[in-house]
């Protein structure tokens, strides 16, 4: 291990945890609930996609399929980018996979296309829960570190409890499609705002020479 990357993580186990890391562990919590939102979200659709489609429960199974292999992909995918590219941009990517591709769910004409998209939906659910906690873990001190990543990874659970409180509440009214035109419209908009506030690892900084930019 690098001197600096070891320098890096005894600065942050010694001081007190600041703005700056809360803010990053927030977003982190924050993407995990809109990524536990958009996994569960077939969970409460799939009986109006059925049948609206006039589909069996057999054909249903690929659309499970389908998120579930994605969602595999991208875990395996996403965190393995994410040491090259860095936290930052794979979780990016991944919120740019299951926002788009979620949104453009409400827009299937054919199971055919749902399938698909849900495959892809199911790269930037997959991908992102493992870079998010490695971000968190990063930011976080060694004697919170462990309580950080518990509370991050209680988010997608909780963001699946929130799909189904709209979804009871909301999908009469708004139908399936409305269902994924939030799950994918909320993160376009978390998008932009981790785009413009969530920095990058400390470690994939110091290891391209770059530890001042920690902030």
């Amino acid at each position: 291990m690098a001197q600096t990357d070891i320098n890096i993580r005894q600065v942050l186990d010694e001081r007190p945890v600041g703005g700056f890391q809360w803010r990053v562990i927030g977003l982190c919590l924050f993407v995990a609930l809109l990524d536990g939102f958009d996994t569960q979200i077939i969970a409460f659709t799939g009986p109006a996609i059925a049948k609206g489609f006039g589909m069996s429960p057999a054909d249903m199974t690929w659309i499970f399929i389908a998120g579930t292999l994605g969602m595999a992909i991208g875990a395996m995918g996403l965190g393995t980018i994410g040491d090259r590219i860095g936290r930052r941009q794979a979780i990016l990517a991944a919120i740019a996979l299951f926002s788009v591709f979620s949104f453009a769910i409400a827009f299937a004409q054919t199971p055919m296309q749902i399938v698909v998209l849900r495959f892809l939906t199911g790269l930037g659910m997959g991908g992102a829960t493992p870079v998010l906690l490695a971000l968190a873990a990063e930011y976080s001190p060694a004697r919170l570190r462990g309580a950080v990543l518990t509370v991050v990874l209680l988010g997608l659970p909780a963001g699946a409890l929130l799909g189904g409180v709209l979804a009871a509440g909301w999908m009469a009214v708004i139908g399936w499609q409305g269902m994924y035109l939030v799950g994918g419209a909320i993160p376009m908009v978390i998008f932009l705002v981790c785009l413009l506030l969530l920095p990058e690892s400390p470690q994939f900084l110091a290891a391209r020479g770059r530890p001042d930019d920690l902030g």
